[in-house]
């Protein structure tokens, strides 16, 4: 037992190199990317939910769209589109206004 950190019971998956990378990136830098780790996240899950923070707002896509979305973004005929980061979504908000009721006029 002395060798042992911790404990995980067999109902547990075990963590990939990408669910441990984003909790690194989570805990040090609030989630952001660079566009050379990009490369990697593509490879290891092209379907992996990115929030792309930008001038004109905010885009959640898959990873493999990432870099079209930037284009898209910089190449906003207003001239004003720049991307600020590139980060993983949170899943804060998941569920969250399910089951509200709203009020129809």
């Amino acid at each position: 037992m002395d060798n042992q950190t911790e404990w995980v019971p067999m109902s547990v998956p075990f963590k990939d190199a990408l669910e441990k990378f984003k909790e690194r990136r989570r805990r040090t830098q609030d989630g952001h990317v660079t566009r050379s780790e990009m490369a990697w996240i593509i490879q290891e899950d092209p379907m992996c939910q990115m929030l792309i923070k930008h001038t004109l707002g905010r885009i959640i896509c898959a990873a493999q769209d990432v870099e079209f979305h930037i284009e898209c973004i910089e190449g906003h005929p207003s001239g004003d589109g720049h991307v600020r980061s590139v980060e993983f979504k949170s899943d804060y908000w998941e569920g969250w206004g399910e089951g509200v009721q709203r009020k129809v006029q």
